[in-house]
């Protein structure tokens, strides 16, 4: 994640919102509770396990980055196009 500390729209709570979520699933709360657990006893992420992750995270990522780059922005139907009003 692209944490700025100057930078109020990268702050660790903006970003959990824009791609954490998607990338873990849960919101951000319950990743600031996740972080007061205690996880002394749980065994290391196996290798391939962590690179896989890994991959699926890039991949989430860019794909985020793309959509930044190139927004997709729909064409306005003509039944929407302001029409010239008559004066008179």
């Amino acid at each position: 994640m692209y944490y700025e500390p100057e930078y109020k729209a990268k702050c660790h709570k903006r970003v959990w919102k824009r791609l954490g979520r998607y990338i873990f699933g849960i919101s951000y709360q319950s990743y600031l509770d996740y972080l007061k657990m205690d996880v002394s006893d749980i065994p290391a992420t196996p290798f391939e396990a962590r690179q896989a992750q890994l991959k699926l995270v890039d991949k989430l990522l860019e794909r985020e980055l793309e959509r930044m780059k190139h927004p997709v922005r729909r064409e306005k139907p003509e039944k929407w196009k302001k029409e010239p009003v008559e004066q008179g």
